[in-house]
């Protein structure tokens, strides 16, 4: 369906002379990936408001697309899987993080995950295949986002009445560093010599 509607749109482009015919696939590439994101922010909001958790899941959204958008990480093969992983994913962390106590084990795992992808930066997947510039300046912006994080959540974990969205930052943190170890793991990056 979304290839459908992408494919649409770019013929309609063309036919207006908005673009060319070379850069039919870059436009189809960008094209796909926001529907395909504004799909699957629109399930996640959906699930939020049937449970009850919609601040929650936007704040773990918020902070998880923060991170992923420069860290890279895993990605499934097709869009299905992408969309069943993130509802599984985001909804099994708004419903457990209510209750998670803030202790040591909680802000020491957040703390291992943020020194691990400040030494990481960013995962450089197939799909994106960024040339040398591209990953220094991602890792670059990878680090300043992972610090602000680990900032506004401690911040947070300080003012009582805000602490749930610490655990919510924590366990974003905590998730992207899982899924840039299984891209490793899976062998799912580009190396800059490849």
């Amino acid at each position: 369906m979304i290839e459908k509607i992408t494919n649409n749109l770019i013929c309609e482009m063309m036919e207006l002379n908005i673009i060319s015919s070379q850069d039919k696939d870059g436009y189809a590439y960008r094209i796909t990936i926001f529907l395909e994101s504004l799909l699957t922010m629109s399930v996640l909001l959906i699930i939020a408001v049937i449970t009850h958790r919609f601040a929650i899941m936007v704040a773990v959204i918020v902070a998880f697309a923060a991170l992923r958008m420069n860290t890279g990480g895993f990605h499934f093969n097709t869009y299905l899987m992408c969309l069943v992983g993130s509802c599984v994913m985001f909804s099994a962390i708004t419903m457990l993080v209510i209750y998670l106590p803030i202790n040591g084990f909680l802000i020491f795992g957040a703390v291992v995950s943020a020194g691990m992808i400040l030494y990481m930066g960013h995962i450089n997947h197939p799909n994106m295949n960024l040339d040398a510039p591209g990953v220094i300046q991602k890792k670059k912006s990878a680090r300043i986002v992972v610090l602000i994080e680990m900032c506004v959540m401690i911040l947070l974990f300080t003012i009582r009445s805000l602490a749930l969205f610490g655990t919510c930052i924590a366990m974003a943190i905590e998730f992207d560093f899982l899924l840039m170890a299984v891209a490793k793991l899976l062998k799912q990056e580009v190396k800059e010599n490849d």
